[in-house]
């Protein structure tokens, strides 16, 4: 759950891609620029992709974190709860493709989204 966190800066590998159920976020975040894409929990799963709702991660960030979400300040962790909650965001979770390469795994994305 480091990702919800904003470590290690901009441009990062990170397993997860961040999604929102809210169209007026993904339009904030996607910018003049940007597109917005589509997908589902069911779509995910049936790919075989860890879905992480935005309860399942509020759940680990309480405290100084929980599990993956684990971090040395609480401060930081109640900031990205605040900002889960806020943008109603939810993970796809890709960290057990481990096996896929790049090209493989880009075309698993883009099998997964579809643009809005």
């Amino acid at each position: 759950m480091r990702h919800v966190l904003y470590l290690e800066g901009l441009g990062r590998d990170t397993p997860y891609l961040s999604t929102s159920e809210s169209l007026d976020a993904a339009s904030h975040f996607a910018g003049q620029s940007g597109r917005v894409w589509k997908t589902g929990a069911t779509r995910l799963s049936a790919a075989m992709i860890k879905h992480w709702s935005r309860k399942d991660i509020a759940q680990l960030l309480q405290g100084k974190g929980k599990g993956r979400a684990t971090w040395p300040s609480a401060f930081e962790v109640a900031q990205a709860r605040r900002y889960v909650e806020e943008w109603r965001e939810h993970l796809a979770d890709f960290s057990e493709m481990t096996e896929l390469g790049d090209d493989d795994l880009r075309e698993l994305v883009d099998s997964l989204f579809e643009r809005y």
